[in-house]
């Protein structure tokens, strides 16, 4: 009798000592996905931005960025990382295409974050590229010329406006003109 009240504690024993070795033989977690940022997706010739990312690379690891431009003459460029230390860009590729290479490292926890100023207007792709562990990840640009042009026109001038918002300001006023109409026609006949 004594062993079937013992052969529970047994088995909750065995249960609480094999357990933690059974989760020992699983298998690791998926790394978290790279999250890959710019400071900003539409900028003007000759400002910067941040390009940055959160892990995906090799802590320490060399990360070469490129620039390359689509729809754009090249000129030469400059870059800056986040530590100030001025880096050479070097030109590579037509005119039609042009691009340029830094390098920075990654950090401890396998990510980076340089600042890239973007001189050629036209649409602009920055690549992080481990040269350890060939993770490759991207980010488009859109860079403005900066001729000090006009804005671009993006919907109808205020005379096209003019019409129907005057239209709507009279509907409404006769609207509430004839709400308050009924209201004192209805006052009256509860007065009488």
């Amino acid at each position: 009798m004594r062993t079937w009240r013992s052969l529970p504690v047994l088995a909750a024993v065995a249960l609480t000592l094999g357990v933690p070795a059974a989760a020992a033989y699983a298998a690791p977690y998926p790394a978290p996905p790279t999250q890959v940022r710019v400071s900003d997706g539409t900028v003007n010739v000759g400002e910067g931005v941040v390009f940055s990312a959160t892990g995906g690379f090799i802590k320490g690891e060399t990360i070469r960025i490129t620039v390359s431009y689509r729809g754009s003459a090249s000129r030469p460029m400059a870059a800056a990382d986040t530590t100030g230390q001025r880096v050479q860009l070097v030109l590579v590729g037509l005119p039609e295409r042009a691009a340029a290479a830094l390098t920075t490292k990654a950090n401890s926890r396998g990510g980076f974050s340089v600042v890239v100023n973007l001189t050629v207007a036209g649409t602009a792709k920055l690549t992080a590229t481990g040269l350890r562990s060939g993770r490759s990840v991207s980010k488009f640009v859109t860079v403005l010329g900066g001729d000090g042009g006009p804005l671009a026109v993006t919907g109808d001038s205020g005379l096209r406006l003019a019409l129907p918002v005057a239209a709507g300001a009279i509907a409404l006023f006769l609207g509430g003109i004839l709400v308050w109409l009924t209201a004192d026609r209805r006052r009256r006949r509860v007065r009488v």
